[in-house]
C-alpha cells in the first residue's frame, strides 16, 4: 500500500472506531434510561393531632395508598395517661376529604389490655381503599374509648 492509501485506511478505521464508540455510548445511555428502577421515596410521616392527645406512630402499606386496593396499617406507641382495655378500646382509622366526607371509617377493638406507659402495637389489615380523590385527602388515626367518651391518642397525615 502506498502512503496515501495507508492514510485513507487509517482515517476510515479511526472513523469506524469513533462511530462504534458513539453508537455504543448511545446504546448504553438508552439501556440505563430504560432500566426500571425505583426512586428513593420518603414514607408517609404522621403528625401529632393536638397537644391534648398522646401521639402514636403509624405506617401503612402500600405507601402511598393505591386507589381500589386493600391497605394495612401498623399503629404503635405508648399511651401516657390511659390504659388500653381489651374489647373496649378502639383503633379508629378515618380517610376523608373534609371533616364530613368520610371515604373510609375502620374501627377495630384491641385484643389485649395494656397499661399506660407500656408500648403497644396493633395491625389493621385488608382495609379496602376507595377511588382516591385527586384534590387530596387526609388520614386520621385515633385510639378511643367509647366507654369514657374520650380520645386517648391521635395522629394524621395529609396527601
Amino acid at each position: 500500500m502506498n502512503k496515501i492509501s495507508e492514510l485513507k485506511h487509517c482515517h476510515l478505521l479511526r472513523r469506524e472506531i469513533m462511530n462504534f464508540i458513539f453508537v455504543f455510548s448511545l446504546f448504553a445511555i438508552l439501556i440505563i434510561n430504560a432500566a426500571p428502577f425505583q426512586l428513593n421515596k420518603r414514607s408517609t410521616i404522621f403528625d401529632k393531632c393536638s397537644e391534648f392527645f398522646d401521639f402514636v406512630n403509624a405506617t401503612m402499606n402500600p405507601d402511598p395508598l393505591i386507589s381500589e386496593q386493600n391497605a394495612e396499617f401498623h399503629v404503635f406507641g405508648t399511651l401516657t395517661n390511659h390504659n388500653i382495655t381489651e374489647g373496649q378500646t378502639i383503633l379508629h382509622i378515618r380517610l376523608a376529604t373534609n371533616p364530613g366526607d368520610n371515604l373510609i371509617v375502620h374501627n377495630q377493638n384491641f385484643t389485649e389490655s395494656i397499661l399506660a406507659h407500656k408500648s403497644f402495637s396493633i395491625n389493621a389489615t385488608a382495609i379496602p381503599v376507595p377511588k382516591l380523590p385527586s384534590n387530596g385527602y387526609f388520614i386520621v388515626i385515633t385510639i378511643i374509648d367509647p366507654g369514657d367518651d374520650e380520645v386517648y391518642a391521635c395522629t394524621f397525615a395529609s396527601f
